[in-house]
């Protein structure tokens, strides 16, 4: 059940950026709770990763998370260092919402823990469905944290967790392919690490599909693990199918996708609103441009219009043909 309201969650998340006068801790741990797939209010859940996305990104960029050296300060480390804990704790609470996995007070467990889980229970049938919306929330989250904890320097570890996350969860949707395939593999870090990412991980479940399959032919009945690999290595096909190439020489002729053109149907599929948990009057496109990651790149004016005299399209805030970790607006 949710711990709070949406409206109590969405003043929470102005509190914790706005308000100077109060230690934001505790609000933090309230809007931590409430960023899980398993809410009666998924527009909770989104509510909570917008504030936390804004809260942690900046104090990561300004350095306040790095624990001081100085012994004399032992408050201000005391508090660095719990703040350091709760930004941990969002982290894997993002990438069990792009998992799709219900998490207890301990948070969730890596790709490897999800997958054993999975196979101990038979089956994943008790994990509710999350919102595509969700999804892409947490993705956009946790890439402007990737970005964040050194400006200038892509986090690939954060990145590979949610890949993995994404990829071996049980709803990989076409919303969340779309938002990555849109907005991060066009840049070169992003698909940099993502091939060493599928590379590691399609090696990783080749050894475990053999071991699988020494094990099936004594045992008949494991049909789920099987359909569970046979779905994780369709969606490492579709991460792999989404990066642009580095070249144009086949550029429409159908053998490469279209600079542009395809990236927008991308982001249109991304940007959807068929999942049904959204039809009671949330602005979505709104909750994006609240994000850090969605403030205004070059082309946006002062009034939040792009260049052309229309609405910015928060997913064109970014040089999609640069590097996605030397974009941080600040």
């Amino acid at each position: 059940a949710d711990a709070i309201g949406r409206n109590e969650a969405a003043t929470l998340g102005v509190a914790v950026n706005t308000d100077a006068s109060k230690d934001p801790a505790d609000g933090v741990d309230r809007l931590l709770g409430c960023v899980r797939v398993d809410g009666r209010d998924p527009a909770v859940c989104r509510t909570a990763i917008v504030g936390l996305e804004r809260f942690f990104s900046e104090r990561l960029c300004r350095g306040d998370l790095r624990v001081s050296l100085d012994p004399r300060d032992a408050k201000g480390a005391s508090r660095k260092e719990r703040l350091g804990e709760q930004y941990k704790t969002f982290t894997r609470r993002l990438c069990a919402v792009l998992a799709d996995e219900v998490v207890e007070d301990g948070d969730a467990g890596g790709a490897k823990d999800r997958r054993a889980r999975t196979e101990d229970d038979g089956a994943a049938a008790a994990v509710p469905s999350v919102s595509p919306r969700t999804q892409v929330l947490a993705l956009r989250a946790v890439m402007e944290l990737a970005r964040s904890e050194h400006p200038g320097k892509l986090n690939n570890e954060l990145y590979e967790r949610a890949l993995r996350a994404a990829v071996t969860g049980t709803a990989f949707s076409p919303e969340l392919l779309g938002a990555l395939t849109g907005r991060y593999l066009p840049c070169h870090d992003v698909r940099h690490h993502t091939y060493a990412a599928v590379g590691r991980m399609a090696d990783e479940f080749r050894k475990s599909s053999s071991a699988s399959a020494s094990k099936r032919k004594r045992d008949d009945d494991d049909a789920g693990a099987l359909e569970r690999e046979q779905d994780t290595a369709r969606n490492l096909y579709d991460v792999l199918n989404g990066c642009p190439p580095d070249f144009t020489d086949y550029a429409g002729t159908g053998a490469s996708p279209r600079p542009g053109v395809d990236d927008q149907k991308s982001q249109n599929k991304a940007k959807k609103p068929n999942d049904d948990d959204d039809g009671d009057g949330e602005d979505f496109e709104a909750m994006l441009g609240l994000m850090k990651s969605g403030d205004g790149g070059a082309d946006s004016g002062a009034d939040g219009t792009g260049a052309d005299g229309q609405g910015a399209d928060p997913f064109d805030a970014e040089d999609p043909h640069g590097s996605w970790c030397k974009g941080v607006p600040v």
